[in-house]
């Protein structure tokens, strides 16, 4: 486990960092970060290629479409997919701009 003080994101600044530049490799990836996870996969193409075996968790309930742009961006990149069991429907914050409330899938797994 490595503990990187800075938001995830898809460019290197004073706050933030891409994964491919904290990590040569990786097993696992569990992704959580409140409707950065598109961004966030789309910086660390270079880490998925380099990593043998690698396996993801994603959440991809934050905002319309994620369901479908990240697991064609994780099929692009060559891992195959599949959405865990059922569905949900969970009110995010205050700001409804982003939101349109209906059933998503929760997470999409990945692997080599």
């Amino acid at each position: 486990i490595i503990i990187v003080p800075k938001m995830l994101t898809d460019f290197d600044g004073p706050e933030t960092t891409k994964l491919d530049s904290v990590l040569s490799e990786a097993d696992f990836i569990k992704m959580d970060i409140e409707g950065c996870e598109l961004e966030s996969l789309r910086a660390m193409e270079n880490l998925i290629k380099r990593s043998e075996h690698i396996r993801l968790a994603v959440c991809c309930y934050h905002r319309d479409n994620d369901e479908q742009l990240i697991q064609k961006l994780l099929e692009d990149y060559g891992l195959h997919t599949k959405y865990v069991d059922g569905y949900m429907w969970s009110p995010i914050g205050d700001d409804q701009k982003y939101y349109n409330p209906k059933l998503r899938h929760g997470v999409i797994r990945a692997w080599k």
